[in-house]
């Protein structure tokens, strides 16, 4: 059974036969292990434990990992979004006006003293949006629902959203989409994948 301190240790093989069913709760929590990782050693125990017995051998599986390594995705486009445009974005999307101290503190956040995590983007909105989102507890009721397939799908309309001739409200509801669907946890990630930026001590090579 999986924990929120990283993969499952069981022996057990992959409970789906194809990468897309697996639910993003599982990525989700082996990034989320990866990066408080200290250690190089334990990084590759925990990758190893992740596809041991969460990624089954289909061929799908780049599916999984176009979400582990999005930097070098080159099938999926441009999503149009760095970080001040993302960041309002995702405030209109969770219904935050432009005036909200909220929109003010994530805008800010290379340079907002009153957050502990000045000049970190992501987790600015952690602190200020992406807490109120699903409680962890809450996250299995949606592991059918947000599996890695739902993801990407999602994904890619938030890249034909971007399009220079489409308006800004088909990317806000994508991004409510995710907000209604993720934890807190799962909702940080699915930025960064957006952004590229995973922040997991490791480069890509080490996928």
């Amino acid at each position: 059974m999986s924990n929120a301190h990283g993969p499952r240790a069981t022996g057990r093989a992959p409970t789906v036969a194809k990468c897309a069913d697996l639910p993003f709760q599982e990525v989700s929590r082996f990034l989320e292990a990866c990066q408080q990782a200290v250690k190089p050693k334990r990084k590759a125990e925990l990758l190893r434990t992740f596809r041991t017995h969460h990624v089954p051998r289909s061929d799908d599986l780049f599916q999984v990992y176009r979400l582990l390594c999005p930097n070098i995705d080159n099938q999926r486009g441009n999503y149009h979004l760095k970080e001040v445009t993302l960041v309002k974005r995702i405030c209109y999307a969770a219904g935050i006006d432009d005036d909200s101290p909220t929109m003010k503190a994530c805008l800010n956040w290379r340079t907002d003293g009153t957050t502990k995590h000045i000049g970190n983007c992501v987790l600015t909105l952690h602190e200020h949006i992406f807490k109120h989102c699903l409680p962890e507890e809450k996250a299995h009721e949606m592991a059918h629902k947000l599996t890695v397939r739902a993801v990407n799908t999602k994904l890619d309309e938030l890249v034909a959203a971007g399009e220079p001739n489409e308006g800004k409200g088909k990317q806000m509801l994508t991004l409510r989409w995710f907000l209604i669907h993720c934890t807190a946890t799962q909702m940080k990630w699915i930025t960064r994948i957006i952004l590229k930026d995973m922040k997991i001590g490791r480069s890509h090579d080490f996928i």
